[in-house]
């Protein structure tokens, strides 16, 4: 590296570190690369399961066990910031109607064999909150108490900012 190149290195290390804490995921090039959207004037939320198999080789299978994770984008459309917070996200399990509000698994008590690179990464992965006007994406974990395998049925339901939309989900194949 040059004697140019290091200073500017040095000087957004620290920036590049800790917007890394909360980033999310990549959001998809367009909400049409979700299973399912819903859109309105001002914004698009899409959102699919991700697969089980996924989860246990990512998260380990604790988390799989006990989690429910949603991939979810959002797509302003306005050039007006929308503010993001996981508290506009709920699940309702469409068989019982009981609603989940969406966590972050981080206690001991949570999660007692997942190492802590693993809790880390859950985190770093989760939804940001936060205040934007370009899309946004990441994962919502909702602490299911009676995880059924197989074909069942849920839905996403957000509400905020005078939005409120409905997003139904379905987890496929048991594992």
């Amino acid at each position: 590296m040059t004697k140019r190149t290091t200073p500017r290195v040095l000087f957004l290390l620290p920036a590049l570190l800790f917007s890394a804490d909360s980033s999310g995921v990549r959001p998809r090039v367009d909400r049409s690369q979700y299973a399912v959207a819903i859109f309105n004037q001002a914004l698009a939320v899409a959102a699919e399961l991700v697969p089980a198999e996924k989860v246990r080789k990512q998260f380990g299978a604790e988390v799989d066990s006990r989690y429910l994770v949603v991939e979810v984008g959002l797509f302003p459309k306005a050039r007006d910031p929308l503010a993001i917070r996981r508290d506009d996200f709920i699940l309702r399990i469409s068989r019982t109607r009981d609603t989940i509000s969406a966590s972050i698994p981080r206690t001991a008590v949570e999660l007692s064999e997942t190492p802590k690179p693993v809790a880390m990464e859950l985190e770093a992965k989760c939804l940001p909150e936060t205040s934007t006007d370009k899309p946004v994406a990441g994962y919502l974990y909702f602490l299911v108490h009676d995880k059924k395998d197989g074909d069942n049925a849920y839905e996403l339901e957000y509400k905020a900012q005078r939005t409120w939309m409905i997003l139904p989900l379905r987890a496929g194949t048991p594992r």
